[in-house]
């Protein structure tokens, strides 16, 4: 596995641990429950370890701005690390389908 699938996965498991908790607060969301999110996180974990490389599309809408995980991080106080972390994860997405090293 190449280091930067290795910094997808650490990014996802930074907000896996955002929103593990079970008073995470999803009104604002399209998901059900906490298990509904931790379960999509971790099928992007298992395709990236499986070096999909398709995943990376399904991880770029699922840190949309507006989406669904902006909107807990909002409801749940960690906006700004959100913010942060879908940065880096933007990085290396589109180091993935240019070729180019993401800094």
């Amino acid at each position: 596995m190449t280091d930067k699938y290795n910094k997808v996965i650490y990014l996802l498991e930074e907000l896996r641990a955002r929103v593990e908790s079970p008073l995470t607060d999803l009104f604002w969301s399209s998901y059900h429950s906490v298990s509904e999110i931790l379960e999509e996180i971790d099928s992007y974990i298992i395709r990236l370890s499986a070096m999909d490389i398709d995943v990376m599309k399904d991880i770029r809408f699922f840190i949309a701005p507006t989406g669904s995980m902006q909107e807990i991080s909002i409801s749940n106080g960690w906006a700004d690390e959100f913010i942060v972390i879908a940065e880096k994860l933007d990085q290396l997405i589109l180091f993935n389908n240019q070729g180019e090293t993401a800094t």
